[in-house]
């Protein structure tokens, strides 16, 4: 029976090892920037629900990028003031390069100049409309 135990040994090792890289496979492929179709790319930014804040966001060049759809995603369905997820899409329009300013903002009127906080992204349109967005 000595001569069966150091199989089980290599057998365990291995099954550690194919765990591991399922897992990071799993991150890689889940932590990518969104691929929708040649031309768009997406920035993702968070918010609670209920906050009286919300992001706003401007286009600096508005011919070489343009918003084509916005959507949110509730991390925590059914939790009062759980995480959501902003999605903004954007679409190329022409070859080029500008910045996007997102803004998390108060929607209160008594508070409209509050801005909690402010992130910089900087759009590249190539020449066959392939779109990069980077934060900066």
């Amino acid at each position: 029976m000595k001569e069966g135990k150091p199989i089980w040994g290599i057998i365990g090792l291995a099954v550690v090892i194919i765990a591991i890289v399922g897992v990071v496979a799993f991150a890689i492929l889940h932590n990518r920037p969104s691929e929708l179709t040649p031309g768009t790319a997406t920035v993702e930014l968070m918010t609670n629900g209920g906050v009286a804040y919300e992001w706003n966001y401007e286009i600096k060049d508005k011919t070489v990028v343009r918003l084509d759809k916005e959507e949110s995603e509730d991390m925590a369905p059914g939790a009062d003031g759980g995480p959501v997820k902003e999605k903004y899409s954007f679409v190329a329009e022409k070859e080029g390069e500008t910045d996007i300013v997102f803004e998390y903002r108060s929607f209160l009127e008594d508070k409209k100049d509050d801005v909690m906080e402010t992130k910089t992204y900087h759009v590249a349109v190539d020449k066959n409309l392939q779109l990069t967005i980077t934060e900066k």
